[in-house]
């Protein structure tokens, strides 16, 4: 067994699997690196003392020392959220703030071994705007208001992140894995079947409230039924955005724990739990708990309370999240131990959707056309959707530039309720641009794991009776070379585009374009 699979192994077994790893070759920073993204410190510590399986010399102790930390910080982040429910008034129903990620396992059980590290507490107010002031009066670092129009995360700073809604994604159960298999599947393919979401709001968590006890005393927390769910609903949009696994923990192993946790507390009430399941439509996400169950410990914790049908083994990867439900929902390869851990090379996404491949002239450019069939550039390969009446003919020029390549995408005109959007993909490299014509504002984001030390830049966002054009830079680095390919060289390249009703509202239509450029 490689270290690596020894590593993964104690993962698993630190979370509750069946088999003890022997640890005494495993490098331990490595090790380390790896329970930290699975967030699983305590509960590793808590198991090898609990069933006297030796660690390392050295490990425990800094096991010990990083869990210490982690009890600080929650610790920080309980008196921070005190600060802020209690700057808010004129609350009509429930405390005003709810926190739906982070302590609250913890809060309900004042166990130690249920204490997890956590980025920040995710919450939900009776009113976002009031919260989002109360957070910035906190001067904490890293403080941003994404605005009202978006969908899922109101403001945050970095210790506290403040939601309008919680997400439960969902797809129609009569959809099949060969209607959207794009391994199997050649040239284009337009898919009819979007996901769906509902949507958890602050009045539906008011009446699923405990109290919390020990250092939460005084801070109501979610029950363990709606806990759960939105656990797995947490669990299974992680999974679906990333259309290939990262290198640890695209599904975090302290989730699942928490799982099994809530669901084995004397206050789980299943019948409640039952009721909230059907009402949130929430079979995809509880299946894939389930299923990640069954693979990785060899039990399903839900069976008790959701028995009966099969658990379903195939669940869609989203090509592109789009804040609501619409999305690309199309089956990708995945295994569950690669969701743990993965040092298998996948091959860049546009591989593995089937890229086209694209001849890039030396200091030249060359065009590509999506969804017109008239046009002798006409992409022969692509995924596209059009769920709001479709997004008409689009129009991608790729030029090569002294300092990397210049990416100009013509979208036909966008209304003043609508918005254009646009993204870049490669490797571990991300980019996302919105234009809104009304004021003709952009955001760009960057959402690459390592972000490039020369990042794109947007040179321009116009529009006219013609349509909508967008204008790129994208230099060698950012699309992680570094310098301009050679002629043997290739450059697997993923543009996304849509339009979308504001305020991030339906769909109108959006395509998943997958090329390889070459010489």
């Amino acid at each position: 067994m490689t270290p690596f699979q020894t590593i993964r192994r104690a993962l698993v077994w630190a979370a509750g699997g069946p088999t003890a790893p022997d640890l005494s070759d495993v490098p331990q920073g490595e090790l380390l690196a790896a329970v930290r993204q699975h967030r699983l410190e305590a509960r590793l510590l808590a198991r090898a003392r609990r069933e006297n399986v030796p660690l390392p010399a050295g490990l425990e102790d800094r096991l010990a020392d990083a869990h210490a930390t982690i009890v600080d910080g929650v610790h920080a982040q309980l008196r921070l959220f005190t600060t802020v429910r209690d700057a808010i008034v004129d609350v009509e129903r429930g405390p005003g703030l709810v926190p739906i990620k982070g302590f609250g396992l913890y809060a309900l059980t004042n166990d130690l071994e249920h204490l997890s590290r956590s980025a920040d507490i995710d919450v939900l107010g009776a009113d976002p705007k009031g919260v989002a002031a109360a957070v910035e009066a906190t001067g904490g670092a890293g403080y941003h208001f994404h605005g009202e129009e978006h969908p899922y995360v109101f403001a945050h700073m970095d210790a506290l992140e403040v939601h309008s809604r919680y997400i439960v994604t969902g797809i129609d159960a009569a959809l099949r894995a060969d209607d959207v298999d794009v391994r199997r599947r050649t040239g284009r393919l337009a898919l009819a079947t979007p996901f769906s979401i509902t949507s958890i709001t602050y009045d539906d968590l008011v009446d699923q409230l405990a109290p919390g006890t020990g250092p939460a005393e005084g801070i109501d927390v979610l029950r363990p039924e709606i806990a759960v769910l939105i656990r797995c609903a947490h669990v299974y949009v992680g999974y679906a955005m990333e259309a290939q696994p990262l290198p640890w923990a695209t599904v975090r192993l302290e989730e699942l724990a928490q799982m099994r946790d809530y669901l084995a507390l004397d206050s789980f009430d299943a019948a409640r739990f039952r009721e909230l399941h059907e009402r949130y439509d929430a079979g995809l996400v509880t299946d894939f708990a389930r299923r990640l169950h069954l693979d990785l410990f060899g039990a399903d914790p839900f069976d008790a309370v959701l028995g009966g049908a099969p658990v379903r083994d195939w669940f869609p990867h989203n090509l592109w999240w789009d804040g609501i439900g619409a999305g690309f929902a199309v089956d990708l390869p995945w295994d569950v131990e690669n969701l743990v851990g993965c040092a298998e090379d996948f091959g860049d996404l546009a591989t593995v959707l089937g890229a086209s491949p694209v001849v890039l002239p030396e200091g030249g450019r060359v065009t590509v056309s999506l969804l017109d069939d008239e046009a002798d550039d006409h992409a022969e390969r692509y995924v596209s959707h059009g769920y709001g009446g479709g997004l008409g003919p689009v129009r991608l020029e790729l030029e090569e530039t002294a300092a990397g390549l210049r990416a100009t995408v013509r979208m036909p005109p966008v209304a003043d309720s609508q918005m254009a959007a646009i993204g870049w993909a490669t490797g571990n490299f991300r980019y996302e641009l919105f234009y809104r014509p009304l004021d003709g504002s952009h955001d760009f984001s960057d959402y690459s794991t390592t972000p490039s030390l020369l990042p794109p830049v947007v040179r321009s966002c116009e529009h006219d009776e013609h349509g909508v054009t967008l204008d790129v830079e994208l230099p060698w680095p950012a699309l992680g070379l570094s310098a301009a390919p050679g002629s043997a060289d290739r450059l697997p390249l993923t543009l996304r585009a849509r339009v979308q009703e504001r305020p991030w509202d339906d769909v109108v239509g959006g395509v998943v374009l997958p090329l390889e450029l070459c010489r």
